[in-house]
């Protein structure tokens, strides 16, 4: 049904269609009392209908027409007329995010950055007022001439409280950017646009969605159970620092992703600052034959970018934890590699023929006759930060190896433990000791929830307690 030429209330003259969704339709219109251009949204027939729906519709419309930010397209008013239900709001010169990477493809880390920003910057302040949007997505993020983002449909954010993604034609249509916990039909709070973000911040680094299938229902499906391909599988030149929080906020777990927007828009900002955003290619790792000395607490080390790659592919789990490590602050640390000398891999890393799952290995150099470590030989004495992050990370890949441990649970111990050496790079070593006795704690629930096996908890938890003492004993050190 189109409403166009008619006037509603008496004051907003109704023009072309703009666009339909799967909940509405969109109209240019003209708010003759102020003589304005205006855009009207008109909630469809099959929903129309709901009088509980409406009534929440009616009541969320006139909460967001109380914010006021200018990252937020404003509402201006609301009503119902002749079985009609409608939001005014201000009309938007440019284009959607969608319509532009429809035409563009995958943004620049720079560009992408810079949006996602926007975004949660207009997030913050609905979250502040109770208001959760809940339908995050390209085509809801308009890009002014200007390079502004603004961010629409705040007034319908509440209608879709409760609907499941077998109901509502809203939700389904929007299935590539939900969270685990909407999928499922769950109740949804602020992290759930966190991870919507996360899947707008993936699809504008790497140019297509995080899950791909042939329904909304089987893409819904793998938010819930598939593990995420890491954008830089996708596209290798992604800066580390701009990946780690995109697989932070897509995080599975609500309680594993940023707390908040503003820590996210702050992740963002540090990743810049940083250079991520001006790096083309990824750093390239330690040597596993460099000790790294631990620098002073109020001192970051600095990336080794002269040293060579590793001669095959790291194992996804050690991988995670690469990520975080790197993006927090830069701490370098030994992956394992083949020895360049002798060809054989470091006392507790996987062997180089072994495929990681998921991942093709990278052609083994011809090894020389080095015997390899003794599988009983005794690990070497941890002394060094670097030591200790060492020992968790064989902790983390061999139990990912046996079957031990989840995916899903060494990348969150991963995660965590980056955010720990941030702290502790920026000389808080306090707050670092904080986020290992909390990590401690989640590794228990962990546990709980047959993500680790009691079989591994007290070697992670072993690994832990370690690093927090040589986090401790280099801070002593260094005053």
């Amino acid at each position: 049904m189109t409403i166009e030429g008619r006037v509603l209330a008496d004051r907003y003259a109704v023009g072309r269609l703009l666009g339909r969704g799967g909940m509405a339709e969109v109209y240019l219109a003209t708010d003759r009392v102020l003589d304005r251009p205006v855009a009207i949204k008109v909630l469809g027939d099959w929903l129309a209908g709901d009088r509980t729906f409406v009534e929440r519709f009616r009541r969320e419309a006139l909460a967001a027409a109380r914010i006021s930010h200018p990252g937020l397209v404003a509402v201006y008013d609301t009503g119902s007329e002749d079985g009609l239900h409608y939001i005014v709001m201000e009309r938007v010169p440019g284009e959607t995010l969608a319509d532009v990477l429809r035409s563009e493809g995958r943004l620049g880390p720079a560009r992408a950055a810079a949006i996602a920003a926007g975004v949660a910057d207009a997030l913050a302040v609905a979250h502040r007022a109770g208001i959760v949007h809940r339908d995050v997505k390209p085509a809801n993020v308009m890009l002014q001439p200007d390079g502004r983002t603004k961010l629409m449909d705040l007034g319908i954010a509440r209608g879709i409280d409760g609907t499941s993604i077998t109901r509502g034609s809203s939700v389904l249509g929007t299935a590539a950017y939900v969270s685990p916990e909407q999928a499922r039909g769950e109740p949804v709070d602020h992290r759930s646009d966190i991870y919507a973000l996360g899947c707008v911040f993936y699809e504008m680094l790497t140019g297509r969605a995080p899950f791909l299938a042939d329904n909304p229902v089987a893409v819904a499906y793998q938010h819930v159970h598939e593990p995420l391909t890491p954008p830089s599988s996708l596209v290798p030149t992604i800066p580390p620092g701009l990946e780690a929080v995109a697989l932070r906020a897509m995080a599975k777990d609500p309680a594993a992703r940023y707390p908040d927007v503003v820590e996210m828009r702050e992740a963002l900002e540090r990743a810049e600052d940083a250079g991520a955003v001006a790096a083309t290619a990824p750093q390239a790792p330690v040597a596993a034959t460099a000790p790294i000395p631990v620098a002073a607490p109020t001192e970051r080390l600095p990336r080794r970018a002269d040293r060579p790659p590793p001669r095959r592919r790291t194992p996804l789990v050690v991988l995670g934890l690469i990520i975080a490590l790197l993006a927090a602050g830069g701490l370098a640390f030994t992956l394992a590699q083949d020895d360049t000398a002798g060809g054989a891999a470091p006392a507790g890393s996987p062997p180089a023929s072994s495929p990681t799952p998921g991942r093709t290995p990278s052609p083994s150099p011809v090894a020389s006759p080095s015997p390899s470590p003794s599988p009983s030989a005794e690990p070497a004495p941890i002394a060094s930060v670097q030591d200790a992050i060492d020992a968790l990370e064989v902790a983390l890949n061999e139990g990912f190896d046996d079957g031990e441990i989840s995916e899903e649970a060494a990348q969150r111990v991963a995660r965590e433990v980056g955010e720990a050496v941030e702290k502790f790079n920026d000389g808080e070593t306090d707050e670092a000791i904080d986020r290992l006795d909390e990590l401690e704690r989640h590794v228990d629930e962990l546990v709980d929830h047959d993500e680790i096996a009691h079989s591994q908890e007290r070697r992670i938890d072993k690994a832990i307690e370690e690093l927090a003492r040589q986090m401790l004993a280099a801070s002593d050190e260094g005053e």
